[in-house]
């Protein structure tokens, strides 16, 4: 089988790249394996492995990418006798693979991470977002398959389009580097960590309101946050840069990183929506139990109540309520930290990915 995969992950071209060496395994699975990268700087096109390239756009001007998309992958495709198109998202570069494969007659495969065209967070957050439902539906309906990361979204789409939707999480090939057997805690300190991109999708508010209610009750231990990341939302934090236990941190090498799981003990997130995050992969394997809102990704982590607890999007009163009793109960963050560890452990490794991913190209190859 030969295949042509459209999105816009630049990072490919940085050899450190994690998802490079995935899709280098991904392409042993097939006769070819092109990707095709909207992007407007000046890259080259690269051969990773034996059988995987990457072809970038290089468009001039960002609005252009569309039709570059359109121009390059029609070319690749009848240089290569592409059979197989793969859209990341179902969105914009989901329309450029439905046409390309309407025109060449190819089969269509579609990935859902992340975003979903049926989450009413994601519908409302920009007025662009009400006219991409319809075309994320057009995409989705006419696919041979959907691949999707998150069990919430999982049974969402499922329901919708029935035996063509495939469960695949995608785990980082270095995960194990974050692995720990066994957390230890400070006897006299609760670290709270929170990890992510400063943006409206995060209810970067909510986190500065959880922050201040937190900070205003008595505890037998001392609190102290870790806020890392940057972006556009993070002025909403500013009021809380004189509190003597906030710390912030805009960025973090993959070894800085590595501590900071290591040194916290309770991960948060406020976000709005989510697919599988990473963040969860990173905070399970370290044992860290997640106090998280309603996401889709977290059931793949999460046993609520067992091993974290999940609350309702925005929710602030009972974020704080289900964060402050895993403050004060040292034996429940214990538990929930083994279980979290343990759960995770048992579920998910590197290979999860590969051998589903496996599955998908043999799927695609016998279907008519």
């Amino acid at each position: 089988m030969r295949v042509l995969s459209i999105g816009s992950g630049t990072q490919l071209f940085n050899k450190d790249c994690e998802d490079r060496k995935r899709l280098q395994e991904y392409g042993e699975f097939v006769e070819t394996l092109d990707l095709l990268l909207s992007c407007c700087r000046n890259f080259n096109t690269e051969k990773i492995s034996i059988n995987t390239t990457l072809n970038p756009t290089n468009s001039k001007y960002k609005l252009l990418r569309f039709f570059d998309i359109l121009i390059l992958g029609d070319k690749l495709i009848r240089q290569k006798n592409i059979d197989l198109i793969i859209s990341q998202d179902p969105l914009i570069n989901g329309f450029c693979a439905w046409l390309l494969s309407k025109k060449n007659k190819t089969k269509l495969m579609v990935s859902v991470f992340g975003t979903s065209v049926f989450d009413k967070y994601w519908r409302k957050e920009k007025w662009i977002n009400i006219f991409l439902v319809f075309i994320g539906k057009l995409v989705m309906r006419s696919a041979d398959l959907i691949q999707v990361d998150s069990l919430g979204n999982y049974e969402i789409i499922k329901n919708k389009y029935g035996k063509k939707v495939f469960y695949k999480p995608i785990i980082p090939s270095d995960i194990e580097s974050y692995k720990t057997d066994k957390k230890f805690f400070l006897e006299d300190q609760i670290r709270i960590l929170f990890v992510g991109r400063m943006a409206k999708q995060k209810n970067i508010k909510m986190l500065r309101n959880i922050i201040k209610i937190i900070n205003t009750k008595s505890f037998i231990y001392k609190i102290k946050f870790t806020i890392i990341g940057s972006g556009p939302e993070k002025y909403l934090l500013d009021g809380l840069g004189g509190l003597n236990n906030v710390f912030f941190i805009d960025t973090c090498n993959r070894e800085e990183l590595k501590n900071q799981y290591k040194n916290n003990d309770i991960l948060i997130l406020t976000s709005y929506y989510e697919g599988f995050p990473r963040v969860f992969m990173e905070a399970a394997i370290n044992g860290l139990p997640i106090v998280t809102t309603n996401v889709s990704g977290a059931k793949n982590a999460i046993e609520d109540g067992k091993s974290g607890f999940i609350v309702e999007n925005n929710n602030l009163n009972d974020f704080v309520l289900k964060l402050e009793e895993l403050i004060n109960n040292r034996n429940m963050l214990v538990s929930f930290s083994n279980k979290i560890l343990d759960d995770f452990n048992k579920n998910y490794n590197y290979q999860t990915t590969i051998s589903i991913q496996k599955q998908i190209f043999n799927y695609l190859e016998n279907i008519k």
